[in-house]
């Protein structure tokens, strides 16, 4: 009983550690100019070799890209939605920042970087937000040539961003909380199940056993020649 006691507990934390996997996410927006162009950063390591990602508008969802910008099979890209957008990085070294020319108002939103990471819930998640400001004239904001500091990101600073949760974590720590109580409910009965008097009874020896039974003996003689002697 205690290996399976052991294995149910160690697959319930398993699936909790899971579930309160978050989702990284920038903690500041991109800031572009209206028909210009940004970089929208995201990298991921290649120890395990090229791995498929895509770029999509809004929130990541549990699996894929949401209204997809680009796909790419871990060497080129493989289909993208327009030709205003580009990996212009290496993407052979992890380098799959999403460049976005030609800016409009309308591009202005959440974007979500998914590469998909071999492995049950493994994919990484980089959330970025964009925002496009009409252009000034005669601003020296930005450059249509060149990145501000603060848009092109380098990789070293990408995995010390902050960490926000959205929807799908709120949904997961849900998720995870319920699991650790029903963890902690199995525990509790296995615990009072291992410490039940009737338990405890059962696993008497048999020498206590006889003992009992001889002194119960002459109190069971006693009642039923009382009941004799009112007969």
């Amino acid at each position: 009983m205690g290996r399976s006691e052991n294995r149910v507990c160690f697959s319930l934390w398993i699936c909790l550690l899971v579930w309160l996997q978050p989702a990284l996410s920038l903690s500041g927006p991109v800031i572009g100019l209206e028909g210009g162009r940004v970089l929208l950063p995201c990298t991921y390591p290649v120890t395990r070799g090229t791995i498929t990602m895509c770029w999509g508008r809004g929130s990541c969802p549990i699996s894929k890209c949401n209204n997809g910008i680009i796909w790419t099979n871990g060497k080129k890209v493989t289909w993208k939605a327009s030709e205003k957008y580009g990996l212009w990085g290496n993407i052979t070294q992890g380098d799959v920042s999403l460049t976005i020319t030609q800016l409009t108002l309308s591009d202005s939103g959440t974007y979500c970087c998914r590469v998909e990471t071999p492995g049950l819930f493994n994919d990484q998640k980089v959330k970025v937000s964009l925002e496009v400001h009409e252009a000034v004239e005669d601003s020296t904001l930005f450059s249509t040539t060149s990145f501000p500091e603060s848009v092109a990101l380098r990789k070293t600073e990408l995995f010390d961003l902050e960490t926000k949760p959205d929807g799908n974590t709120l949904s997961s720590i849900i998720i995870a909380m319920f699991l650790l109580v029903l963890l902690v409910g199995l525990s509790l009965y296995l615990y009072t199940w291992r410490n039940h008097p009737c338990r405890k009874t059962s696993n008497l020896p048999d020498s206590s056993l006889s003992a009992l039974e001889n002194a119960l003996s002459p109190a069971a003689e006693n009642v039923y020649y009382i009941k004799f002697e009112n007969l």
